[in-house]
């Protein structure tokens, strides 16, 4: 399913990346599988996939909870790398209270029947605008 993604070699060294943050008017929260999602920020480029951004996606039972940054314990988030072409990469980590709670890599592609499809298109739209 993700043979097509265009890995980095392991021996490939990608440049610094660069982290812009979302203003809540670029990503406004989306209600998806019981909480709000909202991306956050971007990195580029992806540290796994050319091509790739580092979408972060915060979770909440409100959407007020997704611009939360304390450790009240509805700071949660999703990290993934996907290409903003293709709309596939991978879900790499849950994060609560800015911490690292698993790590996986999970396929990830946007597509009507995914939850967070909308909130990485966003950021996906932003980064490909910011582009041109």
């Amino acid at each position: 399913m993700l043979q097509n993604i265009n890995q980095v070699p392991a021996n490939e060294i990608l440049p610094n990346h660069t982290v812009v943050i979302l203003e809540p008017e670029q990503s406004p929260p989306i209600f998806a599988q019981n909480h709000f999602v909202r991306a956050e920020l971007y990195c580029y480029p992806g540290l796994l996939i050319k091509d790739c951004i580092r979408v972060h996606l915060k979770l909440g039972a409100e959407p007020e909870d997704t611009y939360l940054s304390d450790s009240s314990g509805v700071d949660r988030g999703i990290a993934l790398e996907v290409n903003c072409e293709t709309g596939e990469g991978f879900i790499t980590e849950y994060i609560t209270n800015s911490m690292t709670t698993s790590i996986e890599f999970e396929p990830f592609s946007l597509s009507p029947n995914n939850a967070y499809s909308i909130a990485v298109s966003y950021a996906c739209a932003h980064y490909l605008n910011s582009q041109r």
